[in-house]
């Protein structure tokens, strides 16, 4: 982890991009960047900006790599530009970590909706809340541990 400072600049930052897109649809991009510049500014300040850069890199890369192989369809740019952010703020590992939750949760969430006939294979769901709470529970995982 970067520096819990991050971590909580970055699930604070999440929480109010995970409210933007239920309300909307819409990650604004300069929510997604004011949580990555003030995490990656944080992590500078705890000597641990290398990491933070690096985290930034990959969650992210790895989130507009699924953008790319889905056309858009699955995987919106305002995630992956979420994904940075919090990649900034956790580091790698528990920036996957948090994608690890938030796909999980996510695909609870669809099977649920699916199971009880309110959703189609092609609803869309809001990812934002998901990534929100994939990143606490990885800063509540990473500070137990």
């Amino acid at each position: 982890m970067t520096s819990l400072t991050g971590g909580f600049i970055t699930v604070s930052g999440v929480l109010v991009a995970a409210v933007c897109d239920i309300q909307t649809g819409l990650i604004f991009t300069p929510v997604a960047c004011a949580i990555g510049a003030t995490a990656f500014g944080a992590a500078l300040i705890d000597g641990t900006g290398l990491a933070s850069a690096a985290g930034a890199i990959t969650v992210g890369g790895a989130l507009f790599g699924l953008h790319a192989m889905t056309l858009g369809r699955g995987i919106g740019l305002g995630d992956v530009r979420l994904g940075c952010a919090v990649g900034a703020g956790l580091g790698t590992a528990p920036g996957f970590v948090a994608l690890g939750w938030a796909f999980a949760l996510g695909g609870v969430y669809g099977s649920f909706l699916l199971a009880l006939r309110r959703a189609r294979r092609d609803t869309e769901i809001r990812f934002a809340p998901f990534i929100a709470a994939g990143t606490l529970a990885a800063l509540i995982q990473g500070t137990l541990w």
